[in-house]
């Protein structure tokens, strides 16, 4: 049964990415479009070209590119470019390293000696994670992701060719340019490796594996040390806010059990993240649940592997200091690292592998004790359940608002629905978990842990790709010409009214609105340039982010010959100038 439960996420897999390697959808949300694609499709036609440019002098005033770490300049991925449409190989990089992931993860369970249905189980509970799918809208965090465990599995093999291994992937994990991901990282590395070899053949076996991993990645860290000083956080640091800015609130914690505790994020509706304003802003990773089932068995091997326990909790204390002082983490990373909770990279490490353990172990010796835990804990989420239904949602969301910020009675309502559907698909799990662990089958909890992976359906976020190849602007544009995005020109805060409702009621709305307005995604696959980007201030004269076309119009001035203007925009201010503006270089 564990091999029909494989295959089944793999047809999972396949159909959910299939679209994306035909080029018919793709990701987008946060760094995606904002970030990741403009520069590979930047990227792509430079490649095409037989070049790897230092500078990307087509965007924000001219940003490094060869050796920033957002880029991937030297990652062997960038072949898929070569033989495939832009947009198949760049979402392909995300599908097949969420796959690969999860593989990975089932290889390291297996080393460490696990049996096959708990190295499916943890396979299952990485890639299925919401840390993982999180990592879907980094395209370098979610490389990294997919290529440690086997840096790991090297570590923990006894033979050369484990070293090998290891080196190999290490140096793929430093290719993919996130060198912070990667430098946290060797703490769980070093953890199984002093575990299974001792501290002195551990330490050495970590050290051959780094120095190999360092000299097949030195194109990549050499060009980043190369520039890394002439960067604005190489130069002048970040402030504290900034670098404490996303850091792990301890009320997160409720995402082990319920999903979406605070609503969906990307979702803008009254379900969505924004619309209860129980967290300040999105998470940098979207949800901590693993699924019930994992935790459970992980829960249940804590006295097995307290290492790995040890783990993950220093990840999350961590990961929630790092915001208690901002100036102490500037000190700590020189003023070149932020966001503590890149620190739930320990979590997701051990949690996967503690819940296979608790497999195991329930194989091996029985588990009567965990079977009563699983019905404990099945009977508190249908307590919960009853909790949320008669309050209609109420209670629990009024007791997490802070400084008495209580949601509408329709957010309200859709909030409930969340803890509804999350606390009740818990105690289903849970009650099933028990009746498998009674029985000892193993591959019942495998199916099971798939099954819980469906909760965090909102987070595979797509969108038709045709909408942006037609876009009404395209057929006006001539390579080359330099666009400014029109958000831009207004201060966000300055808008009086809401975007309309179609598309901005859906999910990629947003984005969808930031295309029509010549955004560097899909812009660039048009041949535009993005001089004036959010990355940079195009005035600084002014303290906001004012485009050039629209400071010039709102001081009563002409726009220069040569410029012209696209895509008015129907919902700011009308006092403000409602126009895109591009100019020809």
């Amino acid at each position: 049964m564990t091999t029909l439960t494989l295959l089944a996420a793999a047809l999972l897999w396949v159909a959910l990415t299939l679209p994306l390697a035909a080029g018919v959808e793709t990701l987008y949300f946060r760094d995606v479009f904002h970030l990741h694609f403009p520069y590979k499709a930047f990227g792509a036609a430079e490649l095409e070209a037989a070049r790897i440019p230092a500078l990307n002098d087509t965007w924000a005033l001219g940003q490094p590119f060869r050796g920033n770490p957002n880029t991937l300049s030297f990652y062997p991925g960038n072949l898929l470019y070569v033989v495939l449409p832009v947009w198949s190989a760049f979402n392909l990089h995300y599908a097949l390293h969420w796959l690969g992931a999860g593989l990975a993860m089932m290889l390291l369970a297996r080393t460490l000696l696990l049996g096959r249905p708990a190295a499916a189980l943890a396979g299952l509970a990485y890639a299925g994670s919401g840390w993982m799918l999180s990592t879907l809208t980094f395209y370098n965090i979610v490389a990294v992701a997919a290529w440690w465990p086997v840096v790991m599995a090297g570590v923990v093999r006894r033979d050369r060719r484990g070293l090998v291994l290891a080196g190999l992937a290490c140096g793929m994990a430093l290719l993919a340019g996130e060198p912070v991901t990667a430098a946290i990282g060797l703490v769980p590395l070093v953890f199984v490796a002093v575990s299974e070899h001792g501290i002195g053949r551990g330490l050495a076996r970590v050290g051959v594996a780094g120095t190999l991993g360092l000299v097949l990645s030195a194109p990549q860290w050499v060009a980043t040390a190369r520039i890394v000083g002439f960067s604005f956080r190489g130069a002048h640091g970040v402030l504290a806010s900034q670098a404490s800015y996303y850091s792990l609130e301890v009320r997160r914690l409720l995402e082990l059990v319920v999903p979406f505790p605070f609503g969906i994020p990307g979702e803008p509706g009254p379900s969505g993240l924004g619309a209860s304003g129980l967290l300040d802003h999105l998470p940098f990773y979207f949800s901590l649940h693993f699924g019930v089932v994992a935790l459970l068995l992980a829960l249940t091997a804590i006295r097995l592997r307290a290492s790995l326990a040890l783990l993950a909790l220093a990840g999350m204390v961590l990961a929630w200091l790092g915001g208690v002082s901002g100036d102490a983490l500037l000190d700590l990373g020189g003023g070149l690292v932020r966001f503590p909770e890149k620190l739930l990279f320990w979590v997701a490490m051990a949690v996967p592998l503690l819940a296979g353990q608790g497999l195991d172990s329930i194989l091996r010796s029985g588990g009567t004790g965990v079977s009563r835990l699983a019905l404990a804990g099945g009977g508190l989420a249908v307590a919960g359940t009853i909790v949320v239904v008669v309050g209609g949602g109420r209670s629990p969301i009024r007791q997490l608002a802070i400084e008495g910020r209580f949601p509408s009675p329709e957010v309200l309502e859709a909030q409930g629905t969340l803890w509804t559907l999350g606390l009740g698909a818990a105690a289903l799990l849970l009650v099933a978990s028990w009746w498998a662990i009674r029985s000892r089958r193993a591959e019942a909890l495998v199916a099971l842990q798939l099954v819980s992976a469906r909760q965090l359906a909102p987070l595979w976020m797509t969108d038709e790709v045709a909408y942006y190849e037609n876009l009404p602007w395209s057929a006006a544009v001539v390579r080359g010409e330099a666009a400014v995005h029109a958000r831009l020109g207004y201060p966000p805060w300055k808008l009086q009214a809401s975007p309309p409702p179609s598309p901005a009621g859906m999910p990629y709305g947003k984005v969808r609105l930031e295309a029509m307005e010549m955004a560097p995604a899909p812009g660039v696959l048009q041949g535009l340039q993005t001089p004036w980007h959010p990355i940079s201030r195009a005035c600084t004269t002014c303290s906001t982010t004012y485009s050039p076309c629209s400071w010039l119009r709102l001081r009563g001035r002409s726009v220069p010959a040569g410029w012209r203007c696209l895509a008015p925009t129907t919902w700011f201010r009308p006092t403000r100038w409602r126009a895109a503006c591009w100019c020809r270089c």
